[in-house]
């Protein structure tokens, strides 16, 4: 029987990332960028995401854009360094590339605040506005025993605090997790534009404990990477069905738009 057989199913996640932890301080490390070894992040991989981040952060679009798509901030294109970081730090147990994609999506965040009228209106005037994690499934969360996007906003929102006279100063600023999935949906990886919009139309509802929070505020909806735009599209809809004012978005990176067009 494989040791595994005896960990109960959900908790194989959390201890897959134990096991990882506890070899990665006996084993060298690779570059969560590039997968070379000897170090956890790779000089190679560090000059290239400075170089891609260049004029980021700034507002993306998903071509095509579905209706009812946020504007969006994100902090670089979805290649090079910036996927391998994501995929390695969301789907390869490597926590600790949080050091290196945190001050990615903080800058996308402050543009969000500081660059969206309304938003930055809201916060003048010390009115709430609310960040928004997109929501994992249960069975994410089962296999990977964690929520990575929920780690890497709040090292994001330290970042910020730490660099001072942040927007993050304004009281009126708040987390809410209050996005769950009513149904089973499928991985998106592998489906088009039309397939992702399909197998997320009207997946998501504000919690019930939440409901009446986003009421009326601006909401900054929180992602990893901005795609086809389908998971950001349908958890706006769901936060303006539950009364928020006014929805934007903010993610690390964004696929770059199709036949060759730059972001816009």
């Amino acid at each position: 029987m494989a040791t595994s057989d005896l960990v109960p199913r959900d908790q194989r996640g959390l201890l897959r990332r134990c096991l990882g932890e506890l070899a990665g301080l006996a084993l060298p490390s690779s570059c969560g960028g590039c997968g070379s070894p000897g170090r956890p992040w790779c000089d190679e991989c560090e000059a290239q995401l400075r170089d891609g981040s260049a004029g980021w952060p700034r507002p993306a679009r998903p071509d095509p854009m579905p209706q009812g798509c946020p504007p969006v901030w994100a902090s670089g294109p979805y290649a090079g360094p910036f996927r391998g970081a994501l995929v390695a730090f969301k789907d390869g147990d490597r926590r600790d590339l949080v050091h290196v994609l945190a001050p990615l999506l903080a800058a996308a965040l402050q543009a969000a605040l500081a660059e969206d009228v309304v938003v930055a209106a809201a916060l003048q005037a010390g009115r709430p506005v609310w960040l928004v994690p997109a929501p994992s499934s249960p069975q994410a969360v089962r296999s990977r025993g964690d929520v990575p996007l929920n780690i890497l906003l709040g090292k994001a929102i330290r970042e910020i605090q730490v660099r001072g006279s942040s927007p993050f100063d304004h009281r009126s600023i708040y987390v809410a997790r209050c996005l769950r999935l009513t149904r089973r949906v499928a991985d998106q990886a592998g489906l088009d534009s039309v397939e992702r919009a399909a197998n997320l139309d009207r997946a998501m509802a504000v919690r019930a404990r939440w409901a009446g929070c986003p009421g009326g505020s601006a909401c900054v909806l929180v992602d990893d990477v901005l795609t086809t735009g389908a998971t950001l599209t349908e958890a706006a809809r769901a936060l303006r069905e539950a009364g928020a004012g006014h929805v934007v978005g903010a993610t690390v990176a964004a696929t770059q738009r199709r036949r060759g067009h730059p972001f816009g």
